[in-house]
């Protein structure tokens, strides 16, 4: 390997990773703000919470990676750009996919992963993550009744209650809304 290789590998490499990540972050927030009325409230270990963010972040890499290299590779070749190192290199008889080779090879690589996981990884991943999601979202909500705050939570009623014993759990006051037909 050329040192040429090394340095377009090495402006490549940084770029990759970053994008990668923040890309991945964006797209795990997302799938959060999606899922995050259906998993508030039930109670839920923090352990089951951070298995499930885990596998729906795994099911994005093969959608980020594609995202990550093209950034990246704009930011490496802008780069090389703006401080003109592209400019000796023409100059010295090099053409541009010459330059570009060792991101292209790099690419590949990344490419191969890629299948590699889509093909083989993704699938359990998948399995895991919606049968996880479906147990929980499934789960009945710890109900958590507040005086003088409607309570939602139970589908078709909305609940209000003045007052809230938490000893007994007697409950004084009760106004029930429901909502299941219309015109009650």
């Amino acid at each position: 390997m050329k040192r040429l290789h090394r340095m377009i590998i090495g402006a490549f490499w940084g770029p990759l990773v970053i994008t990668f990540l923040v890309v991945l972050f964006i797209f795990s927030m997302q799938w959060l703000w999606k899922w995050v009325d259906e998993l508030m409230g039930k109670g839920l270990p923090g352990s089951v919470l951070t298995e499930l963010i885990f596998y729906a972040t795994c099911g994005f890499i093969p959608v980020v990676l594609p995202l990550a290299v093209l950034l990246s590779s704009i930011m490496t070749m802008g780069g090389m750009g703006e401080h003109s190192e592209l400019t000796p290199m023409r100059s010295a008889g090099l053409g541009l996919f010459r330059i570009l080779r060792p991101m292209m090879l790099f690419t590949l690589l990344v490419a191969g992963f890629s299948f590699f996981f889509s093909n083989n990884l993704l699938p359990l991943i998948n399995l895991k993550s919606q049968s996880l999601l479906w147990d929980v979202t499934r789960t009945k909500p710890g109900v958590s009744i507040k005086p003088g705050v409607f309570f939602n939570g139970i589908e078709g009623l909305t609940i209000r209650v003045s007052e809230k014993d938490d000893g007994t759990g007697l409950l004084k006051d009760v106004l029930i809304y429901d909502h299941r037909e219309a015109f009650q």
